[in-house]
């Protein structure tokens, strides 16, 4: 992705693209974009639970690894049920001094605005089939992980 990224920017020249059917744009009509990729992973959609968990499983240990080694990148996480997985695979007690080390990155992480857990919520509420006390169930459950785990508490739901 951020290839594909650096290779369009590398075609961007004073405010012309290359494509000739683009035209200057005047500065104060120039439109900032910002690209927020982040998680929505239906637990059990196309795959189990546990299918998906491996699959997720290896996208936070990529971003633990990535983000240890770039520090201005930032990464939104949603599914608060798959962090909860991999967390419990991470705080194994053979794992316990990594565990400590991974538990102060995170919250360095998610403190500083790096590390965004998108909502708090458990999953992320199908909009398809939206009860309220459904989805406050998630809210809560999301949050009492957070606050018992990380010891974040969450004064609000989205920034």
């Amino acid at each position: 992705m951020f290839d594909a990224y650096r290779e369009r920017v590398a075609k961007v020249e004073t405010g012309y693209l290359k494509n000739p059917q683009f035209q200057r744009l005047p500065s104060m009509n120039k439109l900032k974009v910002f690209v927020l990729p982040f998680t929505h992973v239906d637990p059990s959609w196309l795959q189990t639970f546990d299918s998906y968990s491996k699959e997720t499983d290896a996208i936070l240990d990529n971003m633990h690894n990535f983000m240890t080694t770039n520090p201005n990148m930032t990464f939104m996480w949603a599914e608060l049920a798959f962090f909860e997985r991999w967390w419990i695979k991470q705080s194994a007690a053979v794992r316990e001094n990594i565990r400590r080390q991974m538990l102060t990155f995170l919250h360095r992480l998610v403190q500083s605005g790096r590390l965004e857990l998108a909502s708090g919520s458990w999953v992320m509420t199908d909009e398809a089939n939206v009860y309220y006390p459904v989805t406050v169930d998630n809210i809560v459950e999301g949050h009492q992980f957070l606050k018992q785990e990380l010891g974040i508490k969450r004064a609000v739901i989205n920034r």
